[in-house]
């Protein structure tokens, strides 16, 4: 009797051991988005919140937010920073962000609409424009989680990243024409 209740706490340990290796849901979810995003050349990051980017707690530049970004070998673009901003229940627009240096930016997208799904739309935080390429910070812990976005849908995760691409691609032709 003592030999079968040895043993069969010895296979519940082992058992409660193994399961503790499974990585979560949200974990396999996240990883499924960046593997996703890579392929759709959306080079995807983990990074603090930018100063500028209201993050955790609608707080400056608190918590961690997800990268996005679009490198372009033959584009040379402005320095820009758009934040989100949402007027009412308006589509939410870019507004442009003055630099800590206090120089001029440039204010190609100033009052473009975010126009994304609405999966995704409500967890963009800021749109970055680097000499090389356009980056986007987004909260995507939110937007993977069922309790934060209810239209989430895991069959809609690659068109919604597709959308987000095209969009990224649509605004560097935005102020591409605009500068030259």
């Amino acid at each position: 009797m003592i030999g079968v209740i040895i043993s069969v706490v010895i296979v519940l340990f082992i058992i409660g051991n193994v399961m503790a290796l499974r990585p979560s849901g949200m974990a396999m979810r996240r990883d499924k988005l960046r593997i996703l995003a890579t392929k759709l050349e959306l080079s995807p990051h983990l990074v603090p919140c930018p100063k500028w980017i209201r993050g955790e707690h609608n707080e400056l530049g608190k918590g961690m937010l997800a990268e996005c970004s679009l490198v372009f070998e033959d584009t040379k673009l402005l320095t820009a920073r758009y934040q989100i901003i949402k007027d009412n229940n308006e589509i939410p627009q870019l507004r442009p962000v003055i630099n800590e240096d206090n120089k001029s930016t440039d204010f190609s997208l100033d009052k473009q609409a975010l126009d994304l799904p609405v999966s995704l739309q409500p967890f963009i935080k800021g749109i970055e424009i680097k000499v090389n390429g356009i980056c986007v910070y987004w909260d995507d812990k939110s937007y993977l989680n069922a309790n934060t976005n209810p239209n989430y849908q895991a069959k809609n995760l690659e068109s919604d990243l597709l959308a987000l691409k095209n969009k990224l691609l649509q605004w560097v032709k935005i102020i591409n024409q605009q500068n030259s």
